[in-house]
């Protein structure tokens, strides 16, 4: 059995995180349990494999949601 954690499994966990954080990577990174000088870390590992995504779209939608 292969134990791996493939992009689309990692994109996934970044986007439900950036959902539950209004588009926040720094929140995301202490949801992850990382400590707050592994965050460009992490944002450098997210780059390099390709599962950065763009936060911006996460903060737009919660501003959109508070206006209905």
């Amino acid at each position: 059995m292969q134990r791996e954690i493939t992009p689309a499994n990692i994109r996934d966990l970044v986007r439900r995180g950036l959902e539950e954080t209004c588009g926040s990577y720094r929140v995301v990174a202490r949801m992850f349990n990382m400590e707050d000088g592994d965050y460009k870390r992490f944002l450098n590992f997210l780059r390099k494999h390709d599962c950065q995504l763009p936060y911006r779209d996460y903060r737009l939608q919660s501003t959109d949601e508070a206006s209905l």
